[in-house]
């Protein structure tokens, strides 16, 4: 049956290098088979979907979007009207859930066609990582994703992780692969969860680790490190000490994964005893392969690999994923850029240096040039149109005709230092609400990430402003609060430990003013002048006196 499978998948990888060679043909195809099949929906028939017969066509009919033009017609799915933006032949299996640019999450619909396209990519994903790392096939996969399902909207249509639901819909012999099942990632309790993964994982024979976050992956190994004598003794026992935090039925699921093992906590116990640290190149010496997020900001986690795993262990891009579908897939050989997913998303893109003009012009894929960064906008199986989705990416080499692009960042008013995707509207909110509730008023402040052991986000805000510095640690505290019920991403983040606590840096003298002044062209009014509430930049800090930081 392997065999078969590999077979498959080459012929799949084959047709698919093929259609690089001719990639606007592919994707006028690849549109107008999404535009006939939603042709009959609301969305399709306020854009007369029917008579679109080209590209020319539908960018001239179709604006280009934001989430928020879209809502209207979510909030319809939501409530089980599939309607609103799918066609009759159609159907909504869930949402998945991201941040969004308010306080409300962004949901994301995914259809049948939308999980067989996905799959389709991340199969071509896979074979290609298998051909490059043959040895991969001997060992388990540590897959960890998200629950498929956290809970259902008011129209009963469930709401979770794409990632989890395409692990949930893996064929029998895919499934026999991996280390772990899938219940363990429906554990509510967080740590939980993490800690009964491991407890597992460290008895498996792990040859490759697959997440999209490689900060996710610290974590995990920070809390076997730190808690190696509970786990080794469960393993040795054939308990688990978190059983408490576990649902019960998921536990009934688990358990047999769960068998007392002595040899292996034996193992286990001489590597902790010899070794100062516990980790992964010690209770995983055949892991060959991590996939992960390599893109953006994500090399300050990165860099700490080479004190954890093997230098023999491969670390491989994932690929541009979103909640919105996989955008891109690395196809080549050692590169860690990846191939725009032609066959199932279509693709326009939005030169860096027109981003905000009014109507920006959008080149195709055939279109771009090397070396030159675009915002991404696309058109998929969801019943998105057009879809602005803030992702610029550059374009760093070619696959035939077709660009190979490599992630970035987000856009100027989002920042993302491990997938938190806080936005401007986001901080600005935040700090009102808190201010509010502290009797405080702010005239300027900005927001911006630091790096450290833990990143954290840090609020520069000026002295005169704060008011009593008794209240300054509780306005932090309840700021981080606010900020993580209004971004679920946020939340997680700061839940899971790749997040710590916000900090405060208080500001000398009028340090916005006189950066304003400084920052000024000579050609700009003061009227124009647009105070930065959130900057990406790591070292936006580094810009202003800082008297002290308040943790």
């Amino acid at each position: 049956m392997i065999s078969a499978a590999a077979r498959q998948s080459r012929a799949m990888m084959r047709r698919f290098l093929q259609k690089t060679t001719c990639p606007r043909t592919t994707q006028e195809q690849t549109l107008l088979e999404k535009l006939e099949r939603n042709s009959d929906s609301e969305w399709g028939k306020r854009f007369d979907f029917n008579s679109i017969k080209n590209i020319k066509t539908f960018r001239e009919r179709v604006p280009i979007a934001a989430y928020e033009t879209f809502l209207p017609y979510i909030e319809k799915l939501k409530q089980g009207n599939s309607r609103a933006l799918l066609g009759s032949r159609e159907k909504i299996l869930g949402f998945g859930l991201t941040s969004g640019t308010t306080d409300e999450p962004k949901f994301i619909p995914f259809t049948p066609r939308f999980i067989r396209e996905y799959k389709h990519s991340t199969l071509l994903f896979v074979y290609r990582m298998v051909e490059d790392n043959p040895r991969l096939l001997e060992g388990k996969i540590l897959s960890v994703f998200s629950p498929a399902r956290e809970y259902k909207t008011g129209g009963g249509v469930w709401c979770g992780s794409i990632s989890g639901w395409i692990a949930e819909n893996q064929v029998p012999i895919v499934r026999n692969f991996y280390a772990l099942p899938n219940n363990v990632m429906e554990i509510r309790d967080l740590h939980a969860r993490y800690y009964t993964l491991m407890r597992i994982a460290l008895t498996k024979n792990v040859g490759t680790l697959i997440t999209a976050n490689p900060s996710t992956i610290l974590n995990l190994v920070k809390l076997v490190d730190q808690g190696k004598e509970g786990i080794i003794r469960d393993i040795h026992d054939g308990t688990l000490s978190v059983k408490g935090l576990v649902e019960k039925s998921i536990f009934q699921h688990i358990k047999s994964h769960l068998k007392k093992d002595p040899l292996t906590a034996h193992r286990l116990e001489e590597l902790a005893q010899k070794n100062d640290s516990f980790i992964p190149r010690l209770y995983w010496p055949n892991l060959q392969l991590i996939a992960c997020w390599k893109g953006g900001t994500l090399f300050t986690y990165l860099d700490q690999f080479p004190n954890y795993f093997s230098d023999s262990t491969c670390v491989r891009d994932i690929g541009l994923l979103a909640t919105e579908g996989r955008l891109s897939i690395p196809v080549v050989s050692g590169k860690d850029a990846g191939c725009p997913t032609i066959d199932s998303v279509f693709f326009e893109f939005i030169p860096e240096e027109d981003e905000n003009q009014p109507s920006p012009r959008t080149l195709l894929i055939d279109e771009l040039e090397l070396g030159k960064n675009y915002f991404l906008v696309i058109t998929t199986s969801s019943g998105f149109t057009r879809y602005k989705i803030n992702d610029l990416v550059q374009v760093v080499d070619f696959l035939n005709q077709t660009p190979l692009i490599h992630f970035l960042n987000k856009g100027e008013h989002i920042s993302s230092v491990t997938g938190e995707k806080i936005s401007e509207h986001q901080v600005v909110t935040a700090v009102h609400d808190t201010a509010k509730e502290f009797n405080l008023h702010f005239s300027h402040f900005t927001m911006c990430p630091c790096w450290s052991e833990i990143p954290y986000y840090v609020l520069l805000a000026e002295e005169h402003e704060l008011g009593n510095r008794s209240l300054w640690p509780g306005f932090i505290a309840r700021l981080d609060e606010r900020l993580q019920e209004l971004n679920i991403e946020y939340l997680s983040k700061r839940k899971s430990g790749r997040l710590d606590l916000i900090r405060l840096k208080v500001l000398e003298g009028n340090c916005f003013e006189s950066r304003k002044k400084r920052g000024l062209h000579s050609e700009e009014r003061v009227e124009q002048y647009k105070h930065v509430y959130l900057s990406p930049s790591m070292d936006y800090h580094k810009n202003f006196p800082v008297k002290e930081e308040i943790t």
